[in-house]
C-alpha cells in the first residue's frame, strides 16, 4: 500500500510498484529499498529540508491541502485531507508491523523491538 499512496500523494510521477507477486527475496529488498527512498525524498521535500530530485517531484509539495482518490478497499471516491492521509500512511505502517510480529512469535521467532521509541534510540 505504500507504493499506492506514493503514486496517488505524486499524481503517478512515483509509480505503484507492486512488490505482492515478487518471489526472490533479493529484488524483494531492492524493491523495498528503493520504496524507502522514495518515502524519505518525498515527504523530505514536503517538509522543505530537500531539494525535490528524482522522483519527488514538486507538484506534491504544491499540492492543495487536500486529496481526492478512489479507495482500493471499496471502490468509492473519497476526498480527504492531505494531513490525515499523511498520518494514515506511517500509522498504517504500525499496523502491518504488528501482524508481521504476531505471525514470527507464532513461529517461535523472536522478533526485534517495534515500538517506534526503541527504534528511534540510537
Amino acid at each position: 500500500t505504500d507504493a499506492k499512496w506514493l503514486s496517488r500523494f505524486t499524481d503517478g510521477k512515483i509509480a505503484a510498484k507492486v512488490i505482492s507477486d515478487v518471489k526472490d527475496f533479493q529484488r524483494l529488498r531492492e524493491m523495498r529499498t528503493s520504496l524507502d527512498q522514495d518515502i524519505v525524498e518525498l515527504f523530505s521535500t514536503l517538509a522543505g529540508r530537500e531539494q525535490p530530485s528524482g522522483q519527488a517531484m514538486d507538484a506534491a509539495a504544491k499540492k492543495s491541502d487536500s486529496l481526492t482518490y478512489e479507495s482500493q478497499i471499496d471502490g468509492k471516491r473519497r476526498t480527504l485531507s492531505l494531513a490525515l492521509l499523511y498520518f494514515h500512511f506511517f500509522n498504517h505502517q504500525t499496523y502491518h508491523r504488528g501482524q508481521l510480529t504476531v505471525v514470527l512469535r507464532q513461529l517461535g521467532i523472536k522478533s526485534d523491538m517495534t515500538d517506534i521509541v526503541w527504534m528511534l534510540d540510537p
